[in-house]
Order: C-alpha cells, then structure tokens, then sequence
C-alpha cells in the first residue's frame, strides 16, 4: 500500500463558453452533467446579468477570472462564426481571450462533426487554444460515455488528492492516543506541587495550636 488518499472539497467553479446558435443542445447536455456533479453553484453557463451602463468586456472578465476552468465549446460553425465577427463585439472571443490572457485551464470541447481549428485559421488572440489540450463530446450513442468521462476529468482536475503514507498515519494516531512524556512530567509535578502545598497548611495549624495553648497556659496559670 502506497498511501490513503483523501480529496478537498473546496467549491471549484466552470466557466462555460458556447453559442447559442452553434451548440445549444449539447451545451446545456454538457451543463446538466456538470450541476448533477458540482452543484449548479460551480456553473456559469450563461451571462445575462450585465448591468446597465456596465462595460460588458470587464463584466465578462470578471466572470472568467471568478473561475478555474474555461470550457469552449466548438461546434459546427463555431469558425466561421468566429471569422464572421472579427470586426464585432463577440463574446464567445472576449470570453475565450479573457481565459487565455490569465492562463487558466482553458479547455476545448469538440462537439458534432467539428474539428479543432488550425493555428493559421484563427485571430492572433486566440491561437494558444489550439496548444491546449481538448477532449470530445460527440452525439449519438457515445453521447452520455463521452459526457461521463469529460465530468470525470474535470473532477480529477479539480479536486486535488493528498496522500497520507501509512506511517505518518500511525504517528498522528498515537498522539491522540498516548500521553506524551511531556505531560506525564507536568502531572507528577502538579502532584509535588499539590503534596507540598497540603504539609505546609498542615505545619500552620500545628503552630496555630501550639500559640493557643501557651496563650491560655499564661492566663489560667498552673
């Protein structure tokens, strides 16, 4: 036996990167999975919260910084979409800039018939995503394998393990366990301690009797 292991649960959060007109169905298949995993507290999946007047760029870097994974889900027509709107405010860009500018674990997720884009084929911004390392979530039969074993990763990821060997468990066993000679010390002393304090009230009350029967020996007399 190597070691027990023991996993942290401190609340890990995921960002969702998607469109809407690209890979909605599979973007809320992948979101199910998540919640049903995490807690619907640990998703982000859609920004519809920006305020008025709000810079939606900052609004949405914010969001990304709040989080310790970036899934970009690449459909279809995620690349021409993407090329389309070069000259746009697109969000699924700032979105994906904001995870990669801060070096997160940013993770593409190649959904339906899409492949991962090439580096020449995108803007300058985001060519470091096709460096990162990406799974597949396709349809169809191996829909649900394919959901199961990107949760699973992504728990691994983010759910660090420590291991305990099994002679350091044994150590902190017997602490709790055994008295250490330490203490042992400190209570024989307290009962020195304790001893020594009862025979000097002892040898004050002697005293005290002895006074008495002098005083009262002199006023009767013999």
């Amino acid at each position: 036996i190597i070691g027990l292991k023991s996993r942290g649960n401190a609340m890990s959060r995921i960002f969702i990167c998607y469109r809407r007109e690209d890979s909605e169905y599979i973007a809320h298949q992948i979101k199910e999975h998540l919640v049903n995993r995490f807690g619907s507290d640990s998703i982000i999946f859609d920004i519809d919260s920006i305020p008025l007047g709000a810079d939606f760029r900052q609004f949405i870097e914010q969001k990304v910084a709040s989080c310790d994974v970036l899934l970009a889900i690449i459909g279809n027509n995620w690349l021409r979409t993407l090329n389309e709107r070069l000259k746009d405010q697109d969000h699924v860009r700032i979105e994906l800039e904001a995870g990669l500018a801060r070096e997160s674990a940013v993770v593409p997720v190649v959904v339906g018939l899409a492949a991962m884009p090439q580096e020449k084929e995108l803007p300058k911004t985001l060519r470091p995503l096709v460096y990162r390392n990406a799974t597949e979530v396709r349809g169809g039969h191996d829909l649900k394998a394919h959901l199961d074993r990107l949760v699973d990763k992504l728990d691994k990821m983010l759910t660090p393990e420590i291991t305990i060997l099994p002679e350091q468990l044994t150590c902190q066993m017997s602490e709790h366990q055994a008295p250490s000679s330490s203490s042992k010390t400190t209570t024989a002393e307290s009962k020195k301690i304790k001893k020594s304090g009862c025979a000097s009230v002892l040898v004050k009350f002697v005293c005290l009797l002895a006074v008495v029967a002098v005083i009262g020996f002199t006023v009767i007399g013999p």
